[in-house]
């Protein structure tokens, strides 16, 4: 009690999952993205039939994450997802369509400024 946890990247925190996490992003057929931390086994519990799981390789996160930690994670996870988009278009129609759509809302969206107007329209 009384101990403030730093987050699970550091050994000392009380609170600190042993078991790493893995760090994915979920792609809808609006072209929406999300990031999810879970474990490997329930990672498939984040996703809809219809929605593209894409999983970082090589990146394990130990939860809970410390608050300065997340933006870095949500960059690493959009850089994925734009090496996934570079390896060419994906066979299944609802990856395809959520392909597509990611990209047009990419392009319609300006990833330096912060709209709220534009986040409340999604």
């Amino acid at each position: 009690m009384g101990v403030e946890c730093k987050g699970g990247g550091f050994l000392s925190c009380a609170q600190r999952d042993p078991r790493p996490s893995k760090g994915a992003a979920v792609i809808d057929t609006y072209g929406g993205l999300r990031v999810v931390v879970a474990h490997r086994n329930k990672l498939a519990f984040h996703h809809r039939h219809d929605e593209v799981l894409v999983v970082v390789r090589g990146l394990s996160v130990h939860t809970p994450i410390a608050l300065g930690d997340v933006p870095g994670l949500i960059d690493r996870v959009k850089h994925e997802v734009d090496k996934w988009l570079a390896r060419g278009t994906p066979n299944e129609p609802h990856a395809r369509e959520a392909a597509v759509m990611y990209r047009l809302r990419c392009l319609e969206q300006d990833q330096e400024s912060l709209d709220l107007y534009a986040l409340v329209e999604t």
